[in-house]
């Protein structure tokens, strides 16, 4: 606010420069910085210099002179409202460091708790409807600390566009769908038949969720009337429903409550696939001549007999058009919809809800993912931005430690929250999330618990 203001009587000086001649026509930025001497003043300007060749093409004077311009900026500034302590010195060969009154920052100050709430807001965003999807961890156990750092970073980024004068809506993709809500729905059962006498044991298998949570979960779907003796085909979608929105109800909202996030919708997954949502927006890509069928490539990283590999044309997204390396298939040869084609009919969603601006926060381990996503809804007609965020490492004894939620390896947010101190502990646990800005490449945020340290690798540029 001061600094803009600074800034704007030495530009009003530069236009009365250009009004008698001495610099041509023409918009002049000024660049205020901090003196490296704080007996120096309060900024600096360097616009003297910086248009020293102008001042001289104006004048006719042999050669640029940036003492001269200097000279006639701090002659044509009028100062009115008092900002200044006194006119500009001029140093060296043109900079000019300026001292502001003393007066200047406590009315700063008072124009800010005068304000209150409304102290930095603006109508920059015009209302435009923009949705900020961020954490979408899978409901399959509580929060951890992995989830902790998108929660803030979408939080903080929702904030500003609010104060922006966007109209924001906040949404948490629940991932309710696929191979690992169904081990978690076995684990229950598993885990149910232990706390039951009298039923036949169903073995908890390797892949199963671990975490002493899943007995919670077990004895909740018991009192809630579960039959761990019926068998697991007959009982999984409805023992899914109920472990899932369990653990969300209990365990990651709890956790985000008391993390000081919000959402305002929860989506789920599952109904996406229930209503169909891909067929809608394979039916609006058709329209707009975005799809094709084509032969593939065998996917990278993947070992194929080439003997046995026959080609088969599938259906994809032109998704080239906008930038990608390769087109992207939808459907599988089996017919079964790909991993892509669910974020195609989720993003489709939010479009057709009215979000015509779309913020995704996601892990550093998604940056393959950000072109092809960017490059299918622009094909919808839609604008997507990703923020992406760098993982937390975990280090137990000196040692790099693997987070596994299905193993139980994990330190939870709430862990995290309960290992900060009293009223500090939400917002010392939020700044350790974000991280603590640039540091040199062998600098690491650490979060101490009382088993592990929770490190932030260096932020990408």
């Amino acid at each position: 606010m001061v600094k803009e203001q600074v800034a704007a009587l030495l530009r009003d000086a530069l236009q009365r420069c250009v009004l008698d001649g001495l610099l041509p026509p023409g918009e002049y930025l000024v660049q205020l910085d901090s003196p490296k001497q704080a007996a120096h003043g309060d900024f600096a300007a360097n616009a003297a210099m910086a248009f020293a060749k102008q001042h001289a093409a104006a004048t006719g004077a042999p050669k640029p002179n940036p003492r001269a311009l200097a000279q006639a900026i701090v002659d044509r500034i009028e100062d009115r409202e008092g900002l200044l302590a006194a006119k500009p010195e001029i140093a060296g060969p043109g900079f000019l460091n300026i001292r502001l009154a003393q007066d200047v920052w406590h009315k700063a100050l008072r124009a800010v708790w005068e304000q209150r709430e409304r102290f930095g807001r603006s109508d920059a965003g015009h209302g435009l409807r923009t949705m900020v999807e961020f954490v979408s961890a899978n409901p399959t156990g509580p929060m951890h600390v992995g989830h902790g750092r998108g929660a803030v970073i979408g939080d903080v980024v929702a904030n500003l566009l609010e104060r922006s004068g966007y109209q924001v809506f906040r949404e948490f993709y629940i991932n309710d769908a696929g191979g690992q809500v169904w081990r978690l729905a076995h684990a229950v059962l598993a885990r149910a038949t232990e706390l039951r006498p009298g039923v036949p044991r169903v073995p908890l298998d390797p892949e199963d969720y671990q975490g002493e949570y899943v007995k919670d979960v077990a004895r909740a779907w018991l009192d809630a009337g579960g039959d761990p003796s019926r068998p697991f085909p007959e009982i999984r979608e409805s023992l899914r429903g109920f472990a899932t929105n369990w653990i969300l109800k209990n365990l990651i909202e709890e956790d985000l409550r008391l993390f000081g996030i919000r959402f305002d919708s929860f989506f789920s997954e599952k109904l996406l696939h229930d209503q169909d949502r891909l067929s809608a927006a394979i039916r609006m890509l058709d329209e707009k001549g975005m799809t094709a069928m084509e032969v593939l490539p065998p996917p990278k990283g993947v070992d194929i007999d080439e003997e046995d590999y026959v080609p088969q044309p599938l259906k994809v997204v032109k998704t080239t058009r906008f930038g990608d390396d390769r087109d992207r298939p939808l459907l599988k040869t089996s017919g079964e919809p790909t991993y892509f084609a669910a974020d195609v009919a989720y993003h489709f969603d939010k479009l057709s809800r009215g979000y015509r601006r779309l913020i995704d926060v996601w892990g550093a381990d998604h940056g393959g993912y950000v072109s092809r996503m960017k490059a299918v809804v622009a094909a919808m007609g839609g604008e997507l931005e990703v923020i992406l965020f760098q993982l937390v490492n975990l280090v137990k004894d000196g040692q790099p430690y693997r987070m596994s939620k299905r193993a139980a390896n994990f330190v939870t947010l709430r862990e995290l929250l309960e290992t900060s101190t009293s009223s500090m502990a939400m917002p010392a646990a939020r700044r350790s999330c974000a991280g603590r800005g640039r540091r040199r490449a062998s600098s690491r945020a650490g979060i101490r618990t009382p088993w592990a340290r929770c490190s932030f690798p260096k932020r990408s540029t």
